[in-house]
């Protein structure tokens, strides 16, 4: 009886061997795994802090050009009511803007005769 639990328990004992192999085999893979994607996530931490600073900087940027075209809205309305009240005063015409040039020939024909 001890020789034929013997013969079962090395058959046995190879069995286990490789699934101890097996499992070590994955238990490495899972640690090598997990050391790429710890990277992965230090590195995508570190562009979300990037990000959000560039984000914020940004915004800032935004709110400067905001007053800065309201500044600049605000002097074009008083410049143009200014035109405007010195331009009626002459014969008593009143001042009228040019329309808009609806073509890329009327572009060019304007630029030309501005620097003709």
């Amino acid at each position: 009886m001890a020789s034929g639990g013997s013969s079962r328990s090395g058959a046995g004992a190879g069995m286990k061997n490789s699934e101890i192999a097996a499992l070590v085999d994955q238990k490495n893979y899972v640690e090598e795994l997990n050391r790429h994607l710890t990277s992965t996530v230090g590195d995508l931490e570190a562009k979300m802090v990037s990000l959000a600073a560039t984000n914020t900087l940004m915004k800032e940027d935004l709110a400067i050009s905001k007053g800065s075209l309201a500044k600049c809205q605000e002097e074009n309305r008083r410049l143009l009511a200014q035109l405007e009240k010195s331009m009626t005063g002459v014969g008593g015409i009143a001042y009228q803007p040019p329309p808009a040039p609806s073509s890329a020939s009327q572009v060019k024909k304007i630029k030309h005769m501005r620097f003709s």
